[in-house]
């Protein structure tokens, strides 16, 4: 079932794995280690945001780096559509909005396409009651989700040092 949302409605999928959110050190990233992460067909969904200050790492905590300087685990994501249109608005809001009323943390993450939000794991179920009051649709959270084939990776370049 493609997911679709809009506004007022929106049907959340669930991926299956718990995901962690790692803040490393620039001087902590190895190029090999981030480029088997990322050419991992099992690792449905990977992002990597380098600013001055950290590197934040959000992957299936089973393969988070040894050593995170700092380490949240144990969240569930919700996939909030595909192909969004970047004239679509509120899509975030309306899933925050419920959440927030009902004492749940959560954490965006935008892609081109896609809306995704992590949840911690222990308020799963409190999620799913919240959204699904608040008009909203969530499958997936127990199963494997529909997800289309990962396309093959190229070979990833050489990391700049960031350490500089």
């Amino acid at each position: 079932m493609p997911l679709v949302a809009s506004k007022g409605n929106t049907n959340a999928r669930g991926f299956p794995d718990l995901y962690a959110i790692a803040r490393l050190e620039t001087n902590d990233i190895a190029a090999k280690w981030l480029a088997e992460l990322f050419a991992d067909p099992s690792n449905l969904f990977i992002t990597v945001t380098r600013t001055p200050t950290e590197v934040s790492l959000v992957c299936p905590q089973a393969r988070l780096p040894a050593t995170p300087s700092r380490v949240e685990r144990d969240f569930r994501l919700l996939r909030l559509g595909e192909q969004i249109d970047f004239a679509q608005i509120g899509i975030i809001a309306s899933v925050a909005v419920p959440l927030a009323a009902a004492g749940i943390s959560i954490v965006p993450i935008g892609t081109f396409d896609t809306d995704y939000v992590l949840v911690r794991a222990t308020t799963l179920q409190q999620t799913i009651d919240a959204l699904t009051a608040a008009g909203h649709t969530v499958s997936g959270v127990s199963d494997m989700p529909d997800m289309p084939d990962m396309p093959d990776m190229p070979d990833m370049p050489d990391m700049p040092d960031m350490s500089a």
